[in-house]
C-alpha cells in the first residue's frame, strides 16, 4: 500500500493527523450534501423573488438577474448548480479509482445515499422544468 492509501485508510484513527487527507474527507463530506443546499437555496431564491413579484416566476418575469435585492442570489444559485453538476463525475470517478486501488470508502453509507437521493432530486427538477423555474432561471 502506497502513503496516500495508507494516509486514507488511517484517517478516522484518533492518533493520526494527516491534514490533507482529512481536508479531501471533509470536501468529500461536503459535496454530499451540496445538491440539497442548492435545493434550498434555489427555493428560497424563488420564494424572495415570488413574494417581491406578487407571482411566481415565469420567463422574463422578472428577469433573474433583475429581480431587485433577490438578484444578490442569482450569481450563487448558478455557481452551486453548476458545482453540483460537476460532483457527479468527479465524484463516480474518484470512487472507480478508489474501488480499483482497493482502498476503502471513507464516505459513509447514510451520507452516500443522502447525496444520490439529493441528486436525483436536483435532474428531476432540473429534467422536468416543474412550473418553468429552470427556463425562468435559464433566462
Amino acid at each position: 500500500m502506497s502513503t496516500i492509501e495508507e494516509e486514507s485508510a488511517n484517517v478516522n484513527d484518533p492518533g493520526v493527523d494527516h491534514w490533507g487527507a482529512r481536508l479531501l474527507l471533509i470536501l468529500a463530506r461536503v459535496a454530499c450534501y451540496l445538491p440539497w443546499i442548492w435545493l434550498a437555496l434555489f427555493a428560497f431564491y424563488v420564494l424572495v423573488v415570488g413574494l417581491q413579484a406578487g407571482h411566481l416566476p415565469s420567463y422574463g418575469q422578472p428577469d433573474p438577474k433583475d429581480a431587485g435585492a433577490a438578484s444578490l442570489l442569482y450569481m450563487p444559485v448558478i455557481v452551486l448548480l453548476l458545482l453540483v453538476m460537476a460532483t457527479i463525475p468527479i465524484g463516480v470517478g474518484l470512487a472507480v479509482v478508489r474501488l480499483m486501488r482497493g482502498v476503502p470508502q471513507t464516505i459513509r453509507k447514510g451520507e452516500a445515499i443522502a447525496y444520490l437521493a439529493g441528486i436525483a432530486l436536483l435532474l428531476l427538477f432540473v429534467m422536468r422544468d416543474f412550473a418553468g423555474l429552470m427556463t425562468w432561471l435559464g433566462d
